[in-house]
């Protein structure tokens, strides 16, 4: 159970995003590739808005356990990948999860109290402007000076806002493949715009040789898990840009003879040029180092969540 719900943990706390964007107006004519039409169009200043979940399903023994994650915000692009977000996440949590998780955690990170938890699992806003983290959330309330509402930092290694994700279209490898085993059908309408949609299956086991996302995701996985089945699928407009990505894992639970199921459903909408991210104002920010932390555990948010889920 420990394990799982370490898992889980991770997973939520550890979203991120898995689409990109589309295409600013009087552009070229698109690349043949989806992945080359997403190279040219995450570019300086070009940017989009998300609409990210991941939900963890556990059932075991006719008891169903959940735990779902959202966000929603802005990305901004630039040399082809993400490299700034304003995003806010929320969770919802069922009762036992809730109580498990927080135990589960509590367990794992010496110090940490109850309240320090539960604060972790409350709406949080994540700004990330190249290296710089702004944090503006419950979990370092009782330490922030009077008149300060954020946190701000600089984060070793730098934050990376696909980190975690179960797949990234920004992982240009796995996409790859994803893209060269995929079967196409017609996808319907996403956002306004008419799509095909990509559909592949792959191993957990064969994804972990070639995405570095769901390695982090899933650091380490038993022979069994190794071939529990991946599904993705990624829903193309005309320009081959991804309008919507789903990416579903399920894998048995042994010990509680049940299964654990994450899927991950990442929108995008209002694709643009001219996209900036802002930071806090600088008079409502608090630096990390000049806190008062004595008390609180060394967790720190944006260590054990993706950004895409807050």
């Amino acid at each position: 159970m420990k394990r799982w719900i370490a898992a889980a943990a991770v997973a939520l706390t550890a979203p991120a995003i898995a689409a990109a964007a589309a295409p600013a107006a009087g552009a070229q004519t698109a690349p043949k590739a989806p992945n080359a039409a997403l190279k040219a169009f995450a570019v300086q200043g070009n940017g989009a808005k998300v609409t990210d979940s991941l939900t963890t399903t556990l059932k075991s023994s006719g008891v169903k356990l959940s735990l779902k994650g959202s966000a929603t915000g802005t990305v901004a692009f630039g040399k082809g990948r993400i490299t700034g977000f304003d995003v806010t996440g929320r969770y919802a949590i069922t009762p036992v999860y809730k109580q498990e998780l927080v135990k589960a955690m509590k367990e794992a990170n010496e110090g940490s109290t109850t309240a320090q938890i539960e604060n972790l699992y409350k709406p949080a806003r994540t700004v990330v402007d190249g290296a710089s983290l702004y944090y503006n959330g419950a979990y370092f309330t009782e330490a922030l000076p009077e008149g300060k509402t954020w946190v701000h930092t600089k984060p070793t290694p730098a934050p990376r806002y696909e980190r975690g994700s179960l797949f990234s279209v920004f992982d240009a490898k796995a996409y790859n493949v994803i893209q060269a085993r995929a079967k196409r059908a017609p996808g319907g309408t996403v956002d306004g715009v008419k799509t095909t949609v990509l559909k592949s299956t792959i191993t957990l086991g064969e994804l972990r040789k070639v995405s570095s996302t769901i390695r982090e995701f899933y650091p380490k996985v038993t022979a069994a898990e190794a071939k529990a089945p991946v599904t993705i699928k990624v829903w193309l407009g005309s320009d081959l840009l991804p309008r919507r990505v789903v990416t579903t894992v399920t894998t048995k639970v042994p010990d509680l003879k049940g299964t654990n199921t994450v899927t991950q459903d990442t929108r995008l909408s209002g694709w643009a040029k001219g996209v900036t991210i802002k930071a806090p104002a600088a008079e409502g920010v608090a630096e990390l180092s000049d806190l008062d932390l004595s008390g609180f555990s060394k967790i720190r948010p944006w260590d054990f969540s993706s950004f895409s889920i807050g």
